[in-house]
């Protein structure tokens, strides 16, 4: 009679900023091994669980171990690696660590390929991006703000990300509005395909960051338009990894389910049109009238005067600076202007 094979499972878990905790278990105990500290790939997690492991090594070189099973990710392994930099979505041990696993193996008759993987830790990762107006005129701004989800991600992560926000609606990215203070991209080699749905832009969240802001500026015109709409919407993120070859970008092969979770607080912001028509019929006679009309400083006023045939005039001026912006001679044609009030009034 043979004894039962024994069973091998590499426990590993996962914790806050990229650390983790591994130990060997071989028919329930514990073994003694020289260290317990690994690293994982916080900005690109995978779920919790009991895998499958094959031996496979890493770059056809180093020992490592392919994971089997992973939902939405491929090529996840354990390999040699000393900080999360050095994984992209894989599972990092020192190399003396593997050797010391291998051998412990070995002295139990366990064949490499036998070993379990038993995953802990919370793995939810994902985006939200908040528009704090829900409208806004022409020349104010909005205020946006994108934040990582998930327990894990609650002081940030490990590695830098840019998101990609790509804006829908009627009001135009450059014509009708644009970031404050747009940033660029760096021009880092990148280690996996990216492929981005539309136009937009770049925000970037750096490591140890749970959320960032951004304002962006909607352009003042003197057009008299319907209100228009804009949202904010995530199509795309890079993380960066730091390397020995210098900074690179990867986007993990589930970027899509991620994309497809991105919370949102809102539809759409209202972009209002600035301008304002004054709508006035009044007969005052050789003595004339004046009226007292509030607007917004800044604001764009289109104007069309009508005399109906009989000689009159019109002014028009800022009661508060004495700034004068129409002041028409006695005519009895109809007439038609804009202007714009002074941001001081």
């Amino acid at each position: 009679m043979t004894d039962a094979p024994k069973t091998a499972v590499l426990v590993v878990n996962r914790q806050n900023d990229g650390a983790a905790t591994y130990s060997l278990i071989i028919d329930g105990e514990a073994q003694a091994l020289s260290s317990s500290s690994a690293h994982w790939d916080d900005a690109s997690p995978w779920a919790a669980g009991t895998y499958g492991m094959t031996y496979e090594p890493f770059h056809g070189r180093w020992p490592a171990w392919r994971v089997d099973g992973v939902a939405g990710r491929s090529a996840i392994k354990v390999h040699r690696g000393t900080r999360t930099d050095h994984s992209q979505g894989c599972i990092v041990l020192p190399q003396a660590m593997i050797d010391e696993i291998l051998s412990v193996l070995a002295q139990n008759d366990i064949r490499r390929s036998d070993l379990t993987l038993q995953v802990g830790g919370t793995a939810d990762f994902g985006f939200r991006i908040e528009s704090k107006n829900s409208q806004v005129k022409e020349g104010g701004k909005i205020e946006v703000e994108i934040s990582l989800t998930g327990a894990m991600s609650a002081d940030g992560v490990s590695k830098d990300i840019w998101v990609h926000v790509n804006p829908d609606g009627t009001a135009e990215l450059n014509t009708d509005f644009a970031p404050t203070n747009p940033q660029k991209l760096p021009a880092f080699r990148s280690s996996s395909s990216y492929p981005v749905d539309g136009p937009g832009f770049w925000v970037k969240i750096p490591e140890g960051q749970s959320k960032v802001s951004f304002t962006v500026d909607v352009k003042k015109d003197k057009l008299k338009e319907q209100t228009e709409t804009v949202k904010f919407q995530i199509d795309g993120y890079k993380v960066v990894n730091n390397t020995s070859r210098g900074p690179e970008f990867y986007t993990p092969s589930n970027y899509r389910t991620i994309l497809n979770q991105v919370l949102y607080n809102r539809d759409y912001v209202q972009i209002k049109d600035n301008s304002t028509d004054l709508n006035l019929s009044e007969s005052g006679g050789y003595e004339g009238f004046s009226r007292t009309v509030a607007v917004a400083a800044g604001s764009d006023i289109n104007l069309n005067f009508d005399a109906y045939g009989i000689p009159d005039k019109l002014k028009i001026w800022d009661a508060s600076t004495g700034t004068v912006y129409v002041d028409w001679g006695y005519g009895s044609n109809t007439y038609a202007s804009s202007f714009t009030v002074d941001e001081a009034s």
